[in-house]
């Protein structure tokens, strides 16, 4: 996999340097060396499946019922990654703001990430209320056996259920495609709602704490498209079984 052998690679490398560092006797081209006699890479990765951008409001307006529905809701419309929503907690939320601590995001050292509530993410929120079973989880799971908040599997489960082979995940490429399609924003601003690198560490953190008003209209946006009617023209998906 090229992402775990590129962090592999960087791992090994600071442990040679370190142990090279502290006297003991180590070879510092052994990184090099394992890579020459392993050969290249040729495996490509795979893009997570996900549905066309004009098929996405069909599909939420179809979620209405229970806990997994509403966080399923909250994800699409928050386009935050499945761990970020379903250990989401009350106290992350500070009005019509939900900030994720650095802590729980996938890249830590670019500080907590800032989402701006749209309308429809903020009934979500209301509705969510109706879960709350004292654990301090937004979307406690129903069962509460092994653990207290969702399965990151269970929008998978639920899409699958559906008919669809779209992941949870993909409703990020969804919510780019609308963007690129539609020219919604800016690159930078679009990148920065997916809390994907754009620039260097400065503008990063002028973006993510000056920006906020710019990115709160594209999700108000997007929030309105998924909640929009559609025509009859549309693809229908299974009922939930």
């Amino acid at each position: 996999m090229p992402d775990t052998a590129r962090k592999a690679i960087g791992r090994l490398k600071i442990i040679l340097e370190y142990a090279a560092a502290e006297g003991h006797d180590v070879n510092l081209n052994a990184v090099p060396l394992a890579k020459v006699l392993l050969g290249k890479q040729h495996k490509r990765p795979i893009s997570h499946p996900s549905l066309p951008w004009q098929e996405v409001p069909l599909l939420y307006q179809s979620y209405d019922q229970g806990v997994v529905d509403t966080a399923f809701k909250f994800l699409v419309s928050t386009v935050v990654r499945v761990s970020n929503v379903t250990q989401a907690t009350w106290d992350e939320i500070e009005n019509d703001l939900w900030v994720i601590p650095a802590t729980r995001m996938k890249v830590k050292n670019r500080g907590d990430h800032i989402v701006p509530l749209s309308p429809e993410a903020l009934s979500l929120i209301e509705r969510a209320r109706e879960f709350d079973n004292g654990s301090g989880y937004i979307f406690p799971s129903p069962a509460g056996k092994k653990r207290p908040y969702l399965s990151e599997n269970t929008f998978g489960a639920s899409l699958k259920r559906r008919g669809l082979s779209a992941t949870a995940h993909g409703f990020r490429a969804s919510f780019r495609g609308w963007v690129v399609d539609n020219d919604i924003c800016s690159e930078r601003i679009a990148e920065t709602i997916l809390h994907h690198k754009v620039g260097d560490t400065a503008a990063n953190a002028y973006i993510r704490g000056t920006f906020v008003e710019k990115r709160r209209q594209v999700m108000n946006r997007w929030s309105a498209f998924l909640c929009d009617q559609t025509g009859s023209d549309v693809i229908p998906f299974k009922a939930r079984s």
